[in-house]
This record gives C-alpha cells, sequence and structure tokens, in this order.
C-alpha cells in the first residue's frame, strides 16, 4: 500500500510538471514586439514608396502576431511577416543569406522581388497596373538628357534606354568615362563594364546595395528599385 502512495505521488508530481511547461516555455520565449518596424520600413525603402505602402497594405507594418508568433495571412497562413511573403520562397531566401521569418530577411528579401519583378508579388495592394514598373521621363527632367528607361538594365544590354542611362548617371557625377565613349556628350547605347560600375557607384553610395551580384542582390544592375533612386536623385538636382 505504501508503494502505492508512493506511484499515485510520483504521478501527480509529473502531471504537475507537464501542466506547468507551456506556461515556464512562455516565459522564456523572447519578447518579439512590432515596434518600429514601420520606420525600418520607410529607412529601407526610402525611394520607393510603393513599397512602404504595400507594407502598410499587407501586414499594417507588422512582423509578428499579439502572441510574438510570425505574422501569417492566407487562408492557410503561408504568407509571412511584414510583405506576406509565401513561404514557399524560405529556401530562395536562405540560400541568399535571409530569413524571412525575421524582420531583416523579410525585407530584404522584398526588396530582391521587388528589383526583379517590380510590384507584382503585391497585387492585391497596388492601385496600378501590378506588373507595372517604376519608369520615368527623363527628357522632362533634364536638358542633357533625352528619352525614358523602363527596362531593367544589366551588363551587355544594348537599347536606347542604356543611353540614356548614361547621361543620367553622368548628369548625377557617377562618370561613366572621363573622355571617349560614355563620357558627356558622347554616351553609347552598349551597356559595358564602365557603366556598370558607375551603376555600381550609384547605388553603394544611395545604400541600395553594395555587395553581392546581379543575380543576387541586384548590384551592378538596373532594376525598378534603382531606377526609382535614380529618379530621386536626379529631381533633388534640379
Amino acid at each position: 500500500m505504501i508503494i502505492s502512495k508512493k506511484i499515485l505521488f510520483g504521478f501527480i508530481s509529473f502531471i504537475a510538471i507537464i501542466a506547468a511547461l507551456p506556461a515556464r516555455a512562455q516565459l522564456m520565449m523572447p519578447n518579439f514586439n512590432n515596434d518600429g518596424i514601420q520606420q525600418q520600413v520607410e529607412n529601407f525603402f526610402i525611394g520607393a514608396p510603393e513599397m512602404i505602402n504595400i507594407a502598410k497594405c499587407e501586414s499594417g507594418f507588422r512582423q509578428y502576431n499579439n502572441n510574438g508568433e510570425v505574422l501569417a495571412g492566407g487562408n492557410a497562413g503561408n504568407y509571412l511577416g511584414v510583405f506576406q511573403i509565401s513561404k514557399g520562397h524560405t529556401d530562395k531566401a536562405l540560400a541568399l543569406g535571409w530569413d524571412i521569418y525575421t524582420t531583416d530577411g523579410n525585407l530584404a528579401y522584398a526588396k530582391y522581388l521587388y528589383q526583379q519583378q517590380g510590384t507584382s508579388p503585391w497585387a492585391g495592394c497596388v492601385s496600378v497596373t501590378p506588373s507595372a514598373i517604376p519608369s520615368f521621363s527623363a527628357a522632362t527632367l533634364a536638358p542633357a538628357v533625352a528619352g525614358s528607361i523602363t527596362q531593367n538594365l544589366k551588363l551587355g544590354a544594348v537599347s536606347p534606354e542604356v543611353k540614356t542611362l548614361q547621361q543620367i548617371l553622368n548628369a548625377l557625377g557617377f562618370t561613366i568615362a572621363k573622355s571617349g565613349p560614355g563620357s558627356s556628350g558622347q554616351e553609347t547605347e552598349k551597356f559595358g563594364s564602365l557603366t556598370k560600375q558607375a551603376v555600381q557607384q550609384f547605388q553603394c553610395q544611395k545604400n541600395i546595395t553594395c555587395s553581392g551580384n546581379e543575380a543576387t542582390t541586384g548590384y551592378g544592375r538596373v532594376g525598378p528599385y534603382t531606377r526609382a533612386a535614380i529618379l530621386d536623385a536626379l529631381s533633388a538636382k534640379q
């Protein structure tokens, strides 16, 4: 009978410990919250106000829900964080060095998607054509610049828009060449290594990206985010 009481007491104690574990585990969890995320988004996407609006629309500038868990939206909870990025992108984002379950990683991968696809991934939060890519008519911005930039441009591209890009970079002080092809007044339609270097200098100075390559971070490539930054820089110069 004494043994039975010991067994019973041990069983009750075991149940009590198990019941207490969730509360203790909860106390040990990091205190995730959304303080400062709006400001972080605004700083991260300077020059791309559409992305700031998208973050507000998608999540209300939230990475976490009220329980401190990553905000999961959609019918099956498959969309994560500030920019509601699909879980299907998790592995690709990790391969690029970003964890979309964190605020920093969510923003960084959203920027990558924006550079590659414009606002298309967030069609439901865009009031204009979802596939629209930021563009501008450079002819209205500076007398020395003619044409427009609406394409993604990178090394090897041949287009009149490359000439416009070179004119803008030269006007902003990111000199393609001091003399000869690419220099001011002698811009060309070919996106060569000198143009790439000038684009990289611009991206670095504007805190767009300063490492990686065209495929990973967009470094040296003119995508939607870089075009938006170029527009801001040229407008500010006038």
